[in-house]
C-alpha cells in the first residue's frame, strides 16, 4: 500500500466514489481493502470497501470493489491505499484503485 495522492495546501479534496480491482493467486481472498487518509501524519480515518468476488481460474482469483463515499481529506494530507489477503501466504497478486472527486479551496 501507499500514497496515491497528495492534497495541495490550500485545498481540501472531497472523495465521492472509491473502486478497486484485485488479482491474486488461485484460493486466496480479500480480508481488508479500502483507503486512508492521514491528516498531516497526526490523525488518520480509514474507510473500508467491500470486495465481490467475481471469478476463478486455476491460477487466479478477481475481485472488484467499488463504493459512492463522502470522505473529506484537508490540505496537505495524503490518501494511501491498503489490501490484505487471506491466506498471508506468497505468490503475487495486483490491485490498482482509482477514485473520483473534486478540490475545493480552503480560505
Amino acid at each position: 500500500a501507499g500514497v496515491i495522492y497528495a492534497v495541495p495546501a490550500g485545498k481540501s479534496l472531497v472523495i465521492e466514489y472509491f473502486s478497486a480491482r484485485t488479482k491474486l493467486p488461485h484460493a486466496q481472498a480479500i480480508a481488508e481493502i479500502g483507503c486512508t487518509i492521514n491528516q498531516n501524519n497526526a490523525q488518520s480515518v480509514s474507510t473500508y470497501l467491500e470486495a465481490t468476488h467475481m471469478t476463478s481460474t486455476s491460477a487466479q482469483e478477481f475481485f472488484v470493489s467499488s463504493k459512492l463515499v463522502r470522505i473529506y481529506a484537508g490540505p496537505e494530507s495524503h490518501v494511501s491505499v491498503f489490501l490484505k489477503r487471506l491466506p498471508f501466504t506468497s505468490g503475487q497478486g495486483m490491485v490498482s484503485f482509482s477514485f473520483y472527486g473534486h478540490l475545493v479551496d480552503v480560505p
